[in-house]
């Protein structure tokens, strides 16, 4: 009930969906786009409401999974076995999760492992080589429980490049490793710990090989790969107090990424390589008003968290830098009657780096049953500051800015959810509003920079989502987002589609021991950016339209296969 904008996608929609890459499963869902470049282990980047990619704060299991050199989070790191389900959280939430939350925040929660021991075992393999392969073992009851999963992806690949002169394959491979425990220390508190490994390494292909289309640089086959490693370990021990209305939550977390990309073109090898390394800890308490008599609920709650991130660079030389940051939150939810939900909260950060800033949050839902209709809205603030590669970062091709200032960010929505057909059809029609000033891009030429950017970029829009339930055995789920992005050049941003939509037709049969999925996403025109041959000149392309239509079916022959 709370006033801000959620999209839910649970495991089974990803079980039913065949999706074995999780931005796959965010395409054209309200408010996102998902932008991927190359085969399925290049990078991908989930945009929320127009924001930048690296907008978009990712947590797993609770830990911040952005990595600091670029602030934004690789999808094609994540395979889906072990997720129970992503939570899409829109708009500007830096009030309660801190910096890179400009645009919303993408919450993945793994399987906890609960249940009788159970192994589940699953083995593909496609065109071009393709295979893969996922095992996973869980098991536990109310006092100990754990789980454990290994996923791997592969690929020959095909050629990303097919005007280039060699025709080489682009290859990859992605392994994924994770373990979940938990125990009750005692019967009101629980220990919670989590350690997640991603290995990946790809061929890619790059715009140094003289390749040339309408006078802009294309892709050219070259030798070029890249590899990534990603570790995130993380530990929460809940307490909970007077009968429940009292958590303590004490949180640590690690986020270990190292990146090598390695640049063979006509010009020489150029390696570069960064580390990020991010220590977390965090104290929050939540404690829980009730009036029975009244109908009046409350939750007040408050954080307290520390960070210290490092990097280092490595191409040509070796630079290395670090900064801390504490943050200090609160926040206050209320339930009056149950016909008026409200929210509201504060948030203050202290940089070693940057002056300090506050940042808010406030929300309002409003149920009417009797007209089957909740009006709802949320307005915030949020900020994200420099990268480590934008303030330090070095490479023959980029010199680093250390004075750049954090992007700052306003935006609210309003909307309203019905429902009809007895719970059985719901509709939500949201507009959103979100303006961001010192935004920071790069200056392209023989040596790039990053600035921060004079006046306002805007981004305005219309989410629709719904669903329907046909029949008990035929559910129908759509969603459309219109938007609308200027950068403070007047100019459309990037990699932003104006129109994309998304529909899905699910039937169950023979007692649901048989699925089918029809699902079909849609991406309108978007602006890209270009290059000349000489790299000091840009220019802007318009990338088509697509549909991207899948079907997925399913059979259990027995419980177990």
């Amino acid at each position: 009930h709370l006033g801000t904008a959620v999209t839910v996608v649970t495991g089974e929609d990803l079980q039913r969906q065949q999706v074995r890459h999780a931005a796959d499963a965010l395409r054209s869902l309200p408010g996102v786009s998902v932008a991927r470049f190359g085969s399925p282990a290049g990078l991908s980047e989930v945009r929320i409401r127009g924001a930048e990619a690296n907008h978009t704060l990712v947590l797993i299991d609770g830990i911040e999974a952005n990595a600091g050199s670029d602030g934004s989070f690789d999808f094609s790191d994540l395979l889906t076995e072990d997720i129970e389900r992503i939570e899409v959280i829109r708009g500007p939430q830096s009030a309660l999760y801190g910096s890179n939350a400009i645009g919303g925040v993408v919450n993945i929660i793994t399987r906890s492992g609960k249940g009788p021991l159970s192994v589940v075992a699953r083995s593909e393999v496609g065109t071009f080589a393709t295979r893969g392969a996922a095992a996973r073992a869980s098991g536990g009851n109310d006092r100990v429980w754990g789980a454990v999963s290994v996923q791997h992806q592969g690929s020959e690949g095909h050629n990303l490049a097919p005007e280039g002169p060699l025709g080489e394959e682009d290859g990859y491979r992605l392994t994924s490793f994770s373990a979940k425990a938990g125990a009750m220390l005692a019967e009101n508190i629980q220990l919670d710990v989590t350690i997640r490994h991603s290995d990946k390494k790809m061929d890619r292909d790059d715009e140094t090989g003289g390749n040339t289309r309408d006078g802009w640089v294309i892709l050219s086959d070259s030798l070029s790969h890249y590899s990534s490693s990603v570790l995130l370990m993380g530990a929460n021990l809940r307490w909970d107090m007077l009968d429940g209305n009292l958590t303590h939550l004490f949180k640590a977390s690690r986020n270990l990424t190292h990146r090598d990309d390695v640049l063979v073109s006509d010009f020489g090898i150029f390696p570069a390589y960064t580390t990020d390394d991010a220590y977390g800890i965090s104290y929050q308490s939540t404690y829980r008003i009730q009036t029975p008599a009244i109908g009046v609920k409350h939750a007040i709650t408050g954080l307290i968290d520390q960070e210290r991130e490092t990097f280092e660079n490595e191409s040509g030389g070796t630079v290395t830098a670090a900064r801390k940051r504490t943050g200090y939150a609160a926040e206050w939810r209320g339930d009056f009657f149950e016909r008026v939900y409200l929210s509201a909260g504060l948030r203050h950060d202290d940089y070693d780096r940057f002056e300090s800033f506050t940042t808010w949050r406030t929300g309002v839902s409003v149920p009417i049953p009797e007209l089957n209709v909740r009006p709802h809205a949320s307005a915030g603030t949020g900020v994200k500051v420099p990268t480590m590669f934008e303030q330090f970062g070095q490479t023959p091709f980029f010199e680093p800015n250390p004075d750049l200032r954090p992007e700052k960010s306003k935006g609210w929505d309003a909307g309203i959810e019905f429902t009809a057909w007895q719970g059985r059809a719901i509709l939500d029609i949201t507009y959103f509003n979100s303006d961001l000033i010192d935004r920071i891009d790069t200056i392209f030429g023989p040596v790039s920079t990053a600035i921060n950017i004079p006046g306002k970029s805007t981004r305005e829009g219309v989410e629709v989502s719904g669903a329907i339930q046909i029949t008990k055995d035929l559910r129908f789920g759509f969603a459309y987002t219109y938007m609308d992005t200027q950068g403070s050049d007047g100019q459309r941003e990037i990699r932003r589609p104006t129109h994309s939509a998304r529909g899905d037709l699910t039937y169950m049969f023979h007692e649901g021991r048989g699925q089918l999925q029809l699902m079909a996403v849609y991406q309108g025109e978007a602006d890209d950016r270009v290059l000349s041959p000489d790299f000091l000149t840009e220019g802007r392309i318009v990338l088509d339209d697509y549909w991207l239509v899948t079907a997925a079916a399913s059979y259990k022959l027995n419980p177990g296969l």
